[in-house]
């Protein structure tokens, strides 16, 4: 009787333990049939108010570039080259602010329902003397997790920051591509 007692409390507290994960996605890839634009990224900054993600600025340029090049709408110069600034040529600075939403539901004495959405803003100015843009992008991910008695399942932070940094700058780089062409 103990043992059959036992393994319905256990069914109960890791059975309902669950941890669901809303990602999102974004296509950019080949947007262009060519290129549009010259870039340089020069100026990296960011805000990070969420305990959890440690976000660098080379995580940040590093996924933005690869955004850039899957979009094949932009060329990439490593150096601000006065010979390339020209009116095909912006200059790009990236601000990325990354923060959380959390909200916990007690559904009884032993179950509760944590939200945890993560959030990153990406701002991007550009400009080439003639012209000045400003675009920006909202990336979120929600999860979902119950815990039954106080236990979690453990949640993969560093998906998520990928995945939240990559949705971010695809969708920045599409708002870019509208509005330089």
């Amino acid at each position: 009787m103990k043992s059959l007692i036992f393994l319905s409390l256990a069914v109960l507290i890791f059975g309902g333990c669950s941890n669901k994960i809303e990602r999102p996605y974004i296509d950019n890839y080949s947007i262009c049939s060519q290129t549009i634009s010259n870039v340089i990224i020069d100026q990296v900054s960011i805000e990070n108010q969420n305990t959890n993600l440690f976000v660098t600025k080379d995580d940040i340029k590093s996924t933005f570039e690869e955004s850039l090049k899957q979009s094949g709408c932009f060329y990439i110069h490593n150096t601000k080259d006065s010979q390339l600034l020209d009116g095909n040529t912006y200059i790009l600075n990236l601000k990325a602010s990354v923060y959380q939403e959390q909200e916990t539901t007690n559904k009884n004495l032993i179950k509760k329902d944590d939200k945890e959405k993560l959030i990153m803003v990406f701002n991007v100015t550009a400009h080439n003397g003639e012209k000045s843009i400003m675009v920006s992008s909202k990336s979120g991910l929600l999860t979902n997790s119950t815990k039954v008695l106080g236990f979690e399942t453990t949640k993969e932070y560093q998906k998520d920051k990928s995945t939240l940094i990559e949705s971010a700058s695809k969708q920045a780089v599409i708002a870019l591509q509208e509005q330089i062409k």
